[in-house]
């Protein structure tokens, strides 16, 4: 009968240096999204229509952070009126856009255009943000 054993020497070692890949990644991949989110923001802030300055004026991003298995960076406003500019409210009480959380109308409002600012910003980004993640790769 043949007997063969084996040892491996280091695994510790190879260990902490796969842990320490993984982390690197990881912050990678979260410098790459906030990169990201900032190009939309600054893309949203050229096309949002001012009136006050206010609505540009809070358009900001949240920094990347880790979310269960998946890193998540945002970029957005918290201004309540600001779907009301990037979705419109409606002609008439006619209702303007499909999503049911958005209030799109009201019966004594003439209503307003809609008026994208943040949505174009992100469709206009895409094949940067594409890059921006891609790169982490090569």
């Amino acid at each position: 009968m043949v007997k063969i054993s084996a040892e491996i020497k280091g695994i510790d070692a190879l260990m902490r240096k796969a842990n320490m890949m993984a982390v690197s990644a990881s912050s990678g991949l979260e410098r790459a999204l906030n990169r990201s989110a900032q190009q939309v923001v600054n893309d949203a802030k050229r096309k949002a229509p001012v009136d006050s300055g206010l609505l540009r004026a809070s358009l900001h991003i949240t920094p990347a952070q880790k979310i269960g298995d998946d890193i998540v960076a945002k970029a957005g406003t918290n201004l309540e009126y600001a779907p009301y500019v990037e979705f419109g409210t409606g002609f008439r009480g006619s209702v303007s856009n499909e999503n049911p959380r958005v209030k799109s109308f009201a019966p004594n409002w003439s209503g307003q255009f809609a008026q994208p600012f943040l949505w174009p910003a992100l469709y206009q980004n895409q094949e940067k943000i594409q890059q921006n993640i891609t790169c982490l790769l090569y």
